[in-house]
């Protein structure tokens, strides 16, 4: 049976909270900047021994202009986690 977990990743405008997380995920970082408009959600599937069962991560990118910062109350409800960059 899968657990699910929700991790949160705030900070500033253009701190690379989208870069870190598109690293962990092993996915290629964009040369192109784009800003995080309001937020986005990865999900990744993590097995870490054949024992325990597979871990559901959601991983919550929130945008870091000043408007959204407003919102991250509520964004982060349910985080098992934060992460600040």
């Amino acid at each position: 049976m899968k657990e699910n977990k929700k991790i949160t990743v705030i900070g500033e405008a253009q701190v690379g909270k989208t870069s870190l997380i598109r690293a962990f995920l092993g996915k290629p970082l964009d040369k192109d900047y784009r800003p995080t408009f309001g937020s986005e959600v990865y999900n990744t599937l993590v097995t870490d021994s054949p024992i325990k069962p597979a871990l559901n991560l959601e991983i919550w990118d929130l945008a870091g202009q000043n408007v959204i910062k407003r919102l991250r109350e509520v964004h982060i409800q349910g985080t098992e986690g934060v992460i600040f960059v």
